[in-house]
């Protein structure tokens, strides 16, 4: 059974639903087309920018790619659609940038600062 409207636990966030169907209207692409470029189908595409349904982690990647989603919204669509960030579930500065935060120099302080948690904030490690 479908989750109502308002958003239960398959919905994704109305902000994210609304960037979706703001980028799919702005990009003149229905349904039809859209589930062509991503390969899923249209009603599902249709639920899911109604809040009936979640993307799966892959779909959302697709929708994203079809879309022209933006770094934090592809982000925030990737996360509420269940993808993790390989290993632990946080993302380092450091590590993104080939450092680790072990080899990091300590600010003032004694923290290093690279830290940023993708599922809960930002903290200052």
């Amino acid at each position: 059974m479908e989750a109502p409207l308002g958003g239960g636990p398959a919905a994704l966030s109305q902000e994210l639903r609304e960037e979706l169907h703001t980028a799919r209207v702005k990009r003149q692409l229905g349904y039809r087309k859209l589930a062509r470029i991503v390969g899923a189908d249209r009603r599902h595409l249709a639920r899911i920018e109604r809040g009936l349904k979640r993307p799966s982690p892959y779909v959302a990647e697709r929708l994203a790619d079809a879309l022209g989603l933006g770094f934090v919204t592809t982000a925030c669509l990737l996360l509420e659609a269940g993808s993790r960030p390989e290993g632990s579930g946080h993302l380092s500065v450091g590590q993104r940038d080939g450092v680790s935060g072990e080899d990091s120099q300590p600010g003032p302080g004694g923290s290093t600062g690279t830290t940023a948690r993708v599922n809960g904030g930002v903290s200052d490690g």
